[in-house]
């Protein structure tokens, strides 16, 4: 099997006529934690959206290993805290990747939803109101709600931020959970814990990679 999940090859990105990513050749292993680590502005959250696709390169390439589509979890997202949602309907949304938001839950996409917030810890919460939740039980939706997409490839930006240092633990273990059933997750990150916890980082500064790690520290041990 592959060990690699994405090969970055001098990938150039940005906005408009702002090229935000310079020259940009990285690979991201299959089934660890890798994390994208640099101050705000060093282009985390555009490497983010060019692996997530949602970004299309203006020079390089990007080859992502498997079909299915990744699955992107941003800190803002479509469903805010206090839309009068509850916990289960939100990672349902997760289903409309496959299915579209007009098509009713089938008994499997039902099991999907069930299984993705038991993963994260949620499953108790599924009747409670977004609005109710912790900012730490509110991520865990998000990571649920990406889950849900089915897709073996996780892409997160600053999962931790704003969060104290138990709920930002507790995510972090979930990622452990995640990698031991063959999931990929990139997550980008400033919290020097959370890259250090990691299985590969890839150290961004201007939106230049500072330095590749040629090896994979924890698989080595």
């Amino acid at each position: 099997m592959d060990e690699t999940a994405i090969t970055m090859r001098g990938v150039r990105a940005g906005y408009g006529a702002t090229t935000v990513l310079h020259d940009i050749t990285a690979r991201v292993p299959r089934a660890r934690v890798t994390a994208l680590v640099g101050h705000n502005g060093s282009g985390k959250s555009t490497l983010l959206g060019v692996l997530a696709g949602a970004l299309a390169p203006t020079a390089g390439t990007v080859e992502r290993s498997g079909d299915r589509r990744p699955a992107l979890v941003l800190q803002h997202t479509d469903v805010p805290a206090a839309m009068p949602m509850t916990v289960r309907d939100a990672v349902a949304m997760g289903r409309w990747a496959d299915r579209g938001w007009w098509r009713p839950l089938t008994r499997g996409d039902r099991a999907v939803i069930a299984d993705c917030m038991d993963r994260v810890g949620v499953a108790g919460l599924a009747r409670r109101q977004l609005g109710e939740l912790s900012g730490g039980q509110y991520q865990r939706v998000l990571i649920a709600q990406g889950l849900a997409q089915r897709s073996d490839l996780l892409l997160l930006d600053e999962p931790g931020a704003g969060l104290d240092r138990e709920s930002r633990r507790r995510i972090l273990g979930i990622f452990d959970d995640l990698v031991a059933d063959g999931v990929t997750i990139v997550h980008a990150t400033h919290d020097a814990d959370a890259a250090e916890r990691a299985d590969h980082r890839l150290p961004l500064k201007e939106g230049r990679l500072l330095a590749g790690e040629p090896a994979l520290e924890r698989a080595q041990r």
